[in-house]
């Protein structure tokens, strides 16, 4: 027989914390995921910057952990992708490091993504 869960109570916890400044934050403690099509503009736009950047077509997948795009996408619904210099597997542990030259790598990328975005590249040609 299988239990009876009719007097279950289920709830969203709710965040509560001071900043040092004497900011009060406060919020429900959900963090909604999100995905793009691949033929998302912004996806594309990201596809080309980190061709350009990486000098190589990137693998359009997941991340395994937490960004602001929690906010911005999965509240707000504000289309955004990620990208990131460095190892995912680092990405916030206490050991985490980025070479330098995928911090230039980053760089690069988030210079020229507007331009993809926008559609001003017309006369670049990224394979």
């Amino acid at each position: 027989m299988l239990p009876s869960f009719a007097d279950s109570k289920v709830e969203v916890l709710h965040y509560e914390a001071v900043s040092w400044r004497g900011y009060k934050a406060s919020q429900e403690k959900y963090f909604p995921t999100w995905v793009l099509d691949e033929d998302h503009s912004l996806v594309r736009a990201g596809v080309k910057a980190a061709t350009l950047a990486n000098g190589r077509r990137p693998k359009v997948t997941k991340w395994d952990f937490s960004t602001n795009g929690v906010a911005t996408m999965g509240r707000h619904k504000i289309p955004t992708i990620g990208y990131a210099p460095g190892l995912e597997e680092l990405a916030h542990t206490t050991d985490e490091w980025i070479a330098a030259d995928d911090l230039a790598t980053a760089c690069v990328f988030y210079s020229v993504l507007p331009v993809f975005v926008r559609g001003w590249a017309r006369h670049l040609t990224v394979n």
